[in-house]
């Protein structure tokens, strides 16, 4: 059997393990944002909706059209909408839009 010292030293520690296990399960994150921030259903519709032509890259006789860092050739599946056509610096999709790619203004 275990002398009262060490088990009045044992019964301390748990008692301080519980405690500090305790306390930390009470603190918050100071960096988390505060509930529902960011939480627009809203938002993520735009998000997903939000594409972005990268590059236009031409493969042999055809083209392929980098959207949000993807690639799609023709007639594939971007998002809602379908590729109708790729042109030198724009493509069309079948629900209207057309993506253009940017071109960077030089001052001369």
């Amino acid at each position: 059997m275990l002398p009262i010292k060490s088990l009045l030293k044992l019964t301390a520690i748990a008692i301080l393990m519980l405690s500090f296990e305790a306390a930390s399960a009470t603190l918050k994150d100071p960096t988390k944002p505060a509930f529902g921030y960011g939480q627009s259903s809203h938002s993520s519709t735009v998000r997903s909706q939000s594409l972005t032509l990268n590059a236009i890259v031409e493969v042999g006789s055809q083209r392929v059209a980098i959207i949000n860092n993807k690639s799609y050739k023709l007639g594939q599946q971007v998002g809602s909408a379908r590729i109708n056509r790729i042109n030198k610096n724009q493509v069309s999709l079948d629900n209207g839009r057309v993506l253009t790619l940017f071109t960077a203004v030089v001052d001369n």
